[in-house]
């Protein structure tokens, strides 16, 4: 095999393996909407920040604002997202951004039906 195939094959290889996962820099500073059908509200939009905590609003992606007890964090393949200190958790597979967006799961208002797709 020629040195050129040498170089050429891991990354013809690597591209043909599907996206990894997206992982906790990929998704700090950056805000999301989250849906869930069926709730009220049924939208919300979260800024995910470094420091592990999130800013939200309701109406406005650019006037989210931060609130104490409210936390996202990634563990493996798992988004979580806690709402006033676990009263309400979303957790997210990260390796379904495959399909522009994640899909959970809630322990209240959301149950299975959480969406989360970029802003």
């Amino acid at each position: 095999m020629s040195r050129l195939a040498l170089l050429v094959l891991p990354l013809v290889v690597a591209g043909c393996a599907g996206s990894s996962p997206l992982v906790a820099t990929d998704l700090a500073r950056s805000t999301w909407a989250e849906r869930c059908p069926g709730s009220t509200p049924d939208l919300a939009y979260l800024r995910l920040d470094p420091d592990g905590s999130f800013a939200w609003s309701y109406s406005d992606p650019n006037a989210v604002e931060t609130d104490s007890g409210d936390t996202w964090s990634v563990e493996g393949t798992t988004l979580t997202i806690s709402w006033n200190d676990g009263f309400a958790v979303t957790t997210y597979d990260l390796r379904s951004f495959d399909t522009g967006r994640l899909q959970g799961s809630s322990t209240k208002t959301c149950g299975d039906t959480a969406s989360f797709e970029r802003v």
